[in-house]
């Protein structure tokens, strides 16, 4: 594993603590039981999404699938913070 990486793992461990112990299920939103069954396509590989979807900014303006979330967005904000805090 490279130093890089090990350093996303450790800021990803640690923001995993943070949220696991502040995480509070009266903060989410409050669905009724009814699930959102409208279908999108992903602002980002154009693939179909189910549900709500992710906020795709930084990447563009849209709505993005769990995929692109995990694998373009999420690494792109913490890029964006890491050299913010440098």
């Amino acid at each position: 594993m490279t130093n890089e990486n090990s350093s996303l793992k450790e800021l990803f461990d640690d923001m995993g603590e943070l949220f696991s112990n502040t995480f509070n299920e009266n903060l989410l939103p409050k669905t009724n039981g009814i699930k959102n069954t409208k279908e999108t396509n992903c602002s980002i590989c154009f693939e179909t999404i189910s549900g709500y979807g992710n906020n795709a900014e930084p990447i563009n303006s849209g709505i993005c699938c769990d995929a692109c979330n995990y694998a373009s967005v999420i690494p792109k904000r913490l890029d964006l913070l890491s050299n913010n805090l440098k």
